[in-house]
């Protein structure tokens, strides 16, 4: 299955809290269009328990942002919307990130791990 989103996605940061709750700021956004690309798409969550990810982020700006925090918002946010149970089932991950792009993006290839 293949993702892809207008969008920045950052580093896990830090959790905020207010209003009672800790939430994390950008990734709420992340988390929320992916549920809706999952809704508008009719996909249906992985029951496999081995999976691949490949990751390709494409930012407009050139600050700097490490690829494994990158990895840790995207599995924690596709667990969170529902496409997989746990994040424990990636077997495999590829990123490659890309900077001083024309937009912000980001492409998610998410399949069943055949080995």
């Amino acid at each position: 299955m293949m993702i892809t989103l207008e969008m920045r996605v950052d580093a896990h940061k830090r959790p905020r809290f207010g209003g009672g709750r800790v939430y994390q700021p950008r990734q709420v956004e992340f988390i929320s269009a992916l549920r809706k690309y999952k809704l508008d798409n009719k996909l249906k969550p992985f029951t496999c328990k081995r999976l691949s990810i490949i990751v390709i982020a494409m930012y407009s700006d050139n600050r700097r942002i490490d690829c494994d925090n990158i990895l840790k918002n995207i599995f924690d946010s596709l667990m969170d919307a529902g496409y997989y149970k746990d994040d424990n089932c990636i077997f495999h991950a590829n990123i490659t990130k890309m900077m001083g792009c024309s937009r912000n993006a980001v492409h998610i290839l998410l399949e069943p791990l055949l080995i």
